[in-house]
């Protein structure tokens, strides 16, 4: 006879379940990656609600609750408060208010596993992207969510595709590779990771591998040397106000520190003339101003048909391409084989000063990542066979506007000064 009042209660429960079920919410599962639960149903007569979100501590057991939160709190103390997956800690967001300048951690979680959780980076207006708004566990041990990358198309840039050619680099070429640029500094391990041109940019060293990081890129896209760009005003070209260092590529590609993408340089869009310089050639610059933004705009320096500033800023190769002239060892914006402040004598001085050269030999050769190094083969030479001087007067001597033949005819780079 005990037993028919405990039934009729199973009943009667089973039926207000089936009635009333189908009205409760969603609560997470207790972290077992198997049971889920409910709470009761919330309408806006409710006078308070004791649970917010807290997530259980993936034990498979417990899970806990926040205190009553209404419109009066004075600030969160919590934003969001998880398990790390192991069942026993948990991590906690300090205070977090409108006066934060930045958020630490947008988002931490467990994976489920029991192992691992991650960490979003400081995020702030200034990012160019962000790679995940959300990564979590499901609660299974095995599986995560990540949100597509978000590119926030709204901070000023300026996307450049540029092709240049340095006259150094072009000499002698490998056989069957005309078309290409010498990598020897690349090869003998001479390129530094830091950009000589004063603005502190640096990239990763394997950026100087045979194929690029990951090795498998085409030996094509191989870095030559580091190469300088600058914007300048589109109503005074002697004005720079802006510039850049970049990596120059074996085919001519000026590209972005990864080696591989196209130059991209944080400056609000418009008109700007676009000069691109090297160490120890003479720069060029776009004949006239054009319009930049965060659209891709190509300068094509190697085409003869492309127009530059001034006259022959740049010299025509055996293969019908335009080059820059070398022998600007000096870096003072011309190349001179005699006379006054020439070229040549920075490259005997470099011979003669060079510490290993006890003997005080001017035949010795030089060897590193040097300005005298004309043609980029990672050796200097004042003089003998293949020296760094005679490239110089070769190229005085051809110069179109030296009518006379001169070897004190000075080449001057073409580009407005301040």
């Amino acid at each position: 006879m005990t037993m028919r009042p405990k039934i009729i209660q199973i009943i009667f429960g089973l039926m207000v379940s089936f009635i009333f079920g189908q009205t409760q919410p969603y609560q997470g599962g207790s972290g077992d990656g198997f049971a889920l639960g409910s709470i009761p149903i919330t309408t806006l007569t409710n006078t308070e609600l004791s649970v917010l979100y807290r997530g259980g501590s993936e034990d498979g057991f417990a899970f806990e609750t926040l205190d009553i939160t209404t419109l009066n709190n004075t600030d969160l103390s919590v934003l969001y408060q998880g398990g790390s997956g192991d069942g026993f800690t948990h991590n906690s967001i300090d205070v977090t208010t409108l006066t934060n300048t930045d958020l630490a951690i947008l988002y931490q979680g467990g994976s489920g596993d029991g192992f691992a959780y991650n960490v979003i980076d400081i995020t702030t207006l200034t990012n160019t992207d962000l790679g995940a708004l959300f990564k979590g566990g499901s609660g299974d041990g095995f599986a995560t969510l990540t949100a597509d990358p978000i590119v926030l198309d709204d901070f000023p840039r300026i996307k450049l595709a540029i092709k240049v050619i340095l006259q150094g680099a072009a000499l002698n070429p490998n056989e069957g590779e005309n078309n290409l640029m010498r990598d020897d500094l690349r090869l003998n391990n001479l390129l530094p990771t830091t950009s000589p041109y004063g603005d502190g940019i640096s990239c990763e060293a394997s950026v100087f591998n045979t194929g690029g990081t990951d090795g498998t890129g085409s030996t094509t896209d191989d870095i030559v040397d580091w190469i300088f760009v600058e914007l300048r005003q589109s109503n005074n070209a002697s004005t720079i106000v802006t510039s850049k260092s970049a990596l120059l590529q074996r085919d001519g590609d000026v590209v972005d520190i990864d080696g591989v993408s196209p130059l991209v340089i944080p400056y609000e869009p418009g008109d700007y003339y676009v000069t691109v310089k090297h160490r120890n050639h003479l720069g060029v610059m776009t004949a006239n101003s054009t319009s930049l933004s965060q659209v891709t705009r190509n300068a094509n320096f190697q085409n003869n048909g492309f127009n530059t500033f001034g006259s022959n800023a740049r010299v025509q190769l055996g293969n019908g391409k335009m080059a820059l002239w070398y022998g600007d060892v000096n870096g003072n914006g011309s190349s001179k084989f005699s006379g006054a402040n020439n070229d040549s004598n920075r490259i005997k001085d470099r011979i003669l000063s060079d510490p290993f050269n006890i003997l005080g030999l001017l035949t010795f050769s030089s060897s590193g990542y040097l300005n005298e190094d004309v043609d980029l083969n990672g050796t200097v030479r004042f003089s003998g066979a293949q020296n760094d001087t005679n490239l110089i007067k070769d190229n005085v001597l051809s110069h179109p506007n030296n009518v006379l033949g001169l070897s004190t005819f000075t080449i001057i780079e073409q580009i407005p000064n301040n």
